[in-house]
């Protein structure tokens, strides 16, 4: 026997986060809560529709189904949905407490260049920078200057978030060329990997998929195209736990870098839970996420730095966060 909740939230962003797409003020989801055979857990569904998610409508008729016959389980096109009760039910309990290293988040524009000045001072090494919000000349001229900032001090990922023409994704990877840029994520939108790889061939800059991944079987439909990678995998978007777990095993040479889709505390510890599990992956997770919401809404929990621990937040904090919706 089994009782199911959930809670909604909804947090404004501090300012609202620019993208290719357009600005992005709001960030929704729901908080799940199950509790079988006396133990308790917490699961978040955090969509991303722009990915071709479902929609919180569609989570929300799922669960009041679930509530209704706990044997249901969710259709494979619900992958938050299923992350978050796989997470509920304790799926990565057993997620060591691993540090792992963080990459800053910059804002786009010009108020780049002070935000990377700030995060270098704080001891980060590792930073990402959202394009394709400003004409391309504007950027390339802001981009240069960053890799002055960061000369031997740290490395940039530039994430176009499949904003980007095929004509601007091909200057921006000549542009490259001449600099120490990690990868160039998802310049070109879901249909276009074929170009993408082809790119990736002539140029020595890596291109990463992002938003090309999400859905059932993208990740295996990719590997063999991008055969190391680098894959951008936002935990809460993989769907079932054990099939991506499987993936990861009979793959383990593919860059894998981890990223948050901007949770609560509840979500971001449930994807540092699986990229602690994940013993292949050295790389700087993309959780510069945490700064991007205002203190008092009172649903973080982890303390943004150059560095998180999965385990922080236990089951008593879940518990308190639970109460505060």
């Amino acid at each position: 026997m089994e009782r199911l909740a959930w809670k909604p939230y909804c947090r404004p962003f501090r300012t609202p986060l620019q993208t290719a797409h357009g600005d992005w003020p709001l960030r929704e989801g729901l908080i799940v809560r199950l509790e079988r055979e006396g133990r308790v857990g917490y699961g978040e569904i955090a969509p991303l529709e722009d990915f071709g998610t479902e929609t919180l409508v569609q989570a929300v008729e799922f669960l009041d189904a679930r509530a209704e016959d706990d044997s249901l389980e969710p259709p494979p096109e619900l992958v938050c949905t299923r992350f978050a009760l796989d997470c509920a039910a304790g799926a990565l309990e057993t997620a060591p407490a691993r540090p792992l290293h963080v990459a800053g988040l910059l804002p786009a524009g010009i108020t780049a260049y002070a935000a990377l000045q700030v995060l270098l001072d704080k001891g980060f090494t590792t930073f990402k920078w959202k394009i394709g919000v400003e004409p391309i000349e504007v950027e390339r001229a802001l981009c240069a200057e960053l890799f002055k900032l960061l000369h031997g001090h740290g490395i940039l990922r530039l994430d176009a978030n499949a904003g980007l023409s095929r004509e601007e994704t091909e200057a921006w990877m000549a542009f490259l060329e001449d600099y120490p840029v990690e990868y160039l994520e998802q310049p070109l939108p879901p249909g276009e990997e074929a170009f993408m790889a082809a790119l990736a061939g002539r140029y020595s800059v890596p291109v990463a998929l992002d938003e090309s991944l999400c859905g059932p079987g993208a990740l295996e439909r990719w590997s063999g195209l991008f055969p190391q990678g680098p894959f951008i995998v936002k935990p809460a978007l993989i769907g079932r736990v054990e099939d991506y777990r499987a993936w990861r095993a009979f793959h383990p040479g593919v860059r894998v870098i981890y990223s948050s889709v901007f949770e609560t505390a509840i979500g971001i510890e449930n994807a540092l839970r699986l990229a602690a599990l994940d013993e292949h992956c050295a790389e700087a997770a993309g959780f510069g996420t945490l700064e991007s919401f205002p203190h008092e809404d009172q649903l973080g929990w982890h303390t943004y730095g150059p560095s998180l621990t999965a385990g922080t937040l236990d089951a008593a904090a879940c518990e308190e966060l639970w109460k505060r919706l």
